[in-house]
């Protein structure tokens, strides 16, 4: 999440989007100095990042993020 802002959203290209934002509680932020950064390639709408410090933030007590995830109950790595 984050990479154009706060709501955009890259998945791997041909992926399942088996992993969906279901949304939150508290105010949706995003940054672009986090000190950790992260790359990835094969992805869409953008194919691959080098180095991204974007991400994003819910604010508040109680705040944060609720995502629902496709699973058979068989451990994965």
């Amino acid at each position: 999440w984050g990479l154009r802002g706060a709501d955009s959203t890259v998945r791997k290209r041909g992926g399942t989007g088996d992993i969906r934002d279901e949304g939150g509680r508290g105010a949706l932020g995003g940054w672009d100095d986090n000190q950790e950064s992260f790359r990835w390639r094969d992805g869409t709408p953008v194919e691959s990042v080098g180095g991204s410090p974007h991400g994003v933030y819910r604010c508040g007590a109680g705040g944060g993020f609720t995502l629902a995830v496709v699973a058979d109950g068989q451990p994965r790595t």
